[in-house]
């Protein structure tokens, strides 16, 4: 039938493509139930023709036929060159004029022009930071300014005439150093007039410390050191004591936190004068189970640190 059909269609016009021959070794498949057959050209030995498409004998060949013995021993006997490669981030250093071969490399490896960053780039971090520093520096200035201008009398709160040692470190205030006057030179850096005119009844102030990490770290500690200080019996004056600390003075370094007795002093002292305040006010009412508490909490820790009772009543009247 295929004959048959092959010869009827090479019989017809000649305006009609002849159908191509069927290429040898082709194997076709016909399935009997589904009325299908499958053409596969898995074992094509290249003869017989494609319609519409050029034989592969046009083609010139684009590498050497592999089957010639020729090409073969000549692609073996080829020299086989390895680009040298060198570890990440690394480079080697020339010599002119001394090498024997021109690009002859030293043996040693020197500094990666990565790690070393140039001398251009150097002078400008220098005087990116010297910038930064001065920026910092007029800000805290100004700052300190503003707080003395708002202060009722012509002396700034902010100077404490070079009394306090922002470095040293005594432990329980024991040290040549009389204990008043050392607990009196903090209690005056921490009252600046905004601590006073919260200590008043004003509401507090918010400092901008974003720009100042090292002001920021020494409010909290100072915040965090008092208000675990504050007694229970108290405990109805947490906020009003939180925005007192909040609005004490940072800008000299903060006592050691070794100095227990000291910082004990200083609560009880402002925490004490709080509480006046609020009583003179009228806000509270006059407790004399409250005022007794404070007071012996204020005694206790100015006995530790060996501080008279005059010299007590010196502190307490800074507060109030």
């Amino acid at each position: 039938d295929c004959t048959a059909a092959l010869e009827a269609s090479a019989a017809g016009p000649a305006s009609v493509k002849p159908v191509p021959k069927v290429r040898p070794k082709a194997v076709v498949k016909v399935s009997r139930q589904s009325h299908t057959y499958s053409v596969n050209y898995t074992d094509y030995d290249g003869g017989g023709e494609l319609p519409d498409v050029r034989p592969a004998a046009d083609f010139e060949p684009v590498a050497p036929i592999l089957s010639s013995k020729a090409s073969v021993s000549q692609i073996l006997k080829a020299p086989v060159i390895e680009r040298e490669t060198f570890g990440h981030g690394s480079s080697y250093l020339q010599v002119q004029g001394e090498a024997s071969e021109q690009g002859e490399a030293l043996p040693e490896r020197k500094a990666t022009a990565k790690n070393r960053p140039s001398v251009r780039f150097a002078e400008k971090s220098e005087a990116t930071e010297k910038e930064e520093e001065d920026v910092e520096e007029d800000e805290e200035q100004q700052e300190l300014q503003e707080l003395g201008a708002v202060a009722d009398d012509g002396d700034s709160d902010l100077d404490d005439n070079g009394l306090f040692e922002p470095d040293s470190v005594i432990p329980n205030g024991q040290s040549d150093v009389v204990s008043f006057v050392r607990a009196w030179a903090v209690l005056s850096c921490w009252l600046i007039d905004p601590a006073l005119q919260v200590l008043r009844g004003a509401a507090p102030v918010r400092f901008n410390d974003d720009k100042r990490p090292g002001h920021k770290g020494r409010r909290d500690l100072l915040c965090e050191l008092l208000s675990s200080r504050m007694p229970g019996e108290l405990a109805f004056l947490s906020t009003r004591f939180h925005d007192l600390a909040s609005s004490l003075g940072v800008h000299q370094t903060l006592p050691s936190v070794t100095e227990h007795s000291l910082y004990d002093l200083l609560a009880a002292l402002l925490l004490q004068g709080l509480l006046h305040v609020e009583v003179q006010k009228g806000v509270l009412e006059q407790d004399s189970f409250q005022a007794g508490v404070m007071k012996k909490r204020t005694k206790d820790a100015a006995k530790k640190l060996g501080i008279s009772d005059s010299e007590l009543h010196t502190l307490a009247a800074m507060v109030t």
